[in-house]
């Protein structure tokens, strides 16, 4: 929800009309809760009439607010909508990919800062019951999608899959294990987190470097309660740790390092995110995303 996929920033797809925000509000509520959204019997099936309000804070200061919505497309509505929008060739690719190995559903969201600035994010419903985003990552190479559609969850669709496990197990597993060859610019849309830094903005587009990326995602059945819009949220928590180590003729090598701490509810999606960088062992920035308030039309 924080980053963004520098390719889809330049396609703005006119989704309105052509069949998506069709689906009903996923409120997930149970008569025989205590919470207005527990995450038993939850399902994302999110509506473009629900805004969801988030702040931002960069090393504990404000930062921002942004307005958030999702229409839900099948794979023949997105291909349809990207086919009409140019330069959306290579995002087509990596739908029909996805399509082929599996992916039914996709969802669009669109994003409006305070400052009026919008933007759009892609993501799909994952084979293994989790959202993920379409990154810059998946420009790699298409032969890498099979492994990279599973990794990177960032939140659970059904209440029936997150895990009941007790709170003190941490259930972790390895989603990415890989060693590259890359150019310089796939360098950088893989570091795209890290693009201020001088190291990346010195790295020449065609240099080689060896590139190798881990990442270890955790859960665990503890459970949060959040209040919103005076509504109680039954919120269930996920981690995701990713560490590349990254090595390029005539530079110095580098170890940078991301971990994203994020609470959820499958009705509504992220209800509050925590993420840390990392260069060389030493963080250089917290960013935190929190709902603020719920808006239904």
């Amino acid at each position: 929800m924080l980053k963004k996929m520098t390719l889809i920033a330049a396609v703005t797809i006119a989704l309105y009309g052509c069949g998506g925000g069709s689906s009903s509000s996923g409120s997930g509520k149970d008569t025989g809760s205590t919470f207005n959204y527990p995450i038993q019997n939850s399902e994302f099936a999110p509506s473009s009439a629900t805004k969801l309000n988030y702040t931002f804070s960069i090393d504990g200061q404000h930062e921002g607010e942004m307005k958030l919505s999702f229409q839900s497309l099948d794979s023949e509505q997105m291909l349809a909508a990207l086919e009409q929008e140019p330069g959306s060739e290579d995002v087509i690719n990596i739908v029909n990919d996805l399509v082929n190995y599996g992916v039914q559903q996709f969802y669009y969201s669109d994003e409006v800062q305070d400052d009026g600035e919008v933007d759009n994010t892609l993501y799909f419903a994952g084979t293994d019951g989790a959202l993920h985003e379409i990154t810059d990552a998946y420009l790699l190479d298409s032969r890498l999608i099979p492994m990279l559609m599973h990794s990177s969850p960032v939140f659970r669709l059904n209440g029936a899959d997150v895990k009941e496990n007790s709170p003190n197990i941490d259930i972790s597993e390895n989603t990415v294990s890989l060693k590259l060859t890359l150019a310089g610019t796939s360098v950088k849309s893989m570091l795209e987190d890290f693009e201020e830094h001088d190291w990346v903005q010195g790295l020449p587009d065609t240099a080689s470097c060896n590139v190798a990326w881990q990442q270890l995602v955790g859960e665990t059945g503890v459970r949060k309660t959040f209040t919103v819009s005076n509504e109680t949220i039954e919120a269930a928590y996920l981690k995701e740790d990713n560490i590349y180590y990254v090595n390029c003729e005539d530079m110095d090598s580098m170890e940078f390092a991301t971990s994203a701490e994020r609470w959820f509810n499958p009705s509504l999606g992220l209800i509050e995110q925590i993420e840390l960088q990392k260069i060389e062992q030493i963080q250089i920035n917290e960013e935190i995303a929190t709902i603020t308030t719920i808006e239904k039309e």
